[in-house]
């Protein structure tokens, strides 16, 4: 005798959660962070570090073995943030910055561009749940 049998397919969307401080409040929010694509608008990097000069950036990049060519965001005239990749997802840079951890780069981190503008994580997320 032969039974039927049926197949359930689910497919589900990995999202994960991140706590990140609200600029107003300074309170502790959840952000919801998905592996999935996001918005064409929004990019992830990865900061490794800041310097005070541009001088010192190739030597930061030689000490981690870093081949990536660096993106450099300048603050003033003594503060220079040195990032690097251009991820779709959060997920991808967050892969990046464990990959920088293992290799000794503890302040490694993932920041999101939105139409090239540095945001926080809380208005990344409102972004990608716009588009």
């Amino acid at each position: 005798m032969k039974l039927p049998v049926t197949f359930i397919l689910f497919i589900t969307l990995p999202i994960s959660v991140l706590f990140a401080q609200n600029k107003d409040s300074g309170k502790a929010v959840f952000v919801a962070k998905s592996v999935m694509a996001t918005s064409p608008n929004l990019i992830y990097r990865v900061q490794i570090g800041t310097v005070a000069d541009k001088g010192k950036v190739a030597p930061l990049l030689k000490h981690y073995g870093i081949t990536d060519e660096p993106f450099l965001e300048t603050i003033n005239a003594a503060t220079i943030k040195v990032l690097i990749g251009s991820y779709s997802n959060y997920s991808s840079g967050e892969n990046r910055v464990n990959e920088l951890k293992r290799k000794g780069l503890k302040a490694a981190f993932v920041v999101p561009y939105y139409k090239g503008q540095r945001v926080s994580l809380q208005e990344a997320a409102s972004h990608t749940q716009e588009e």
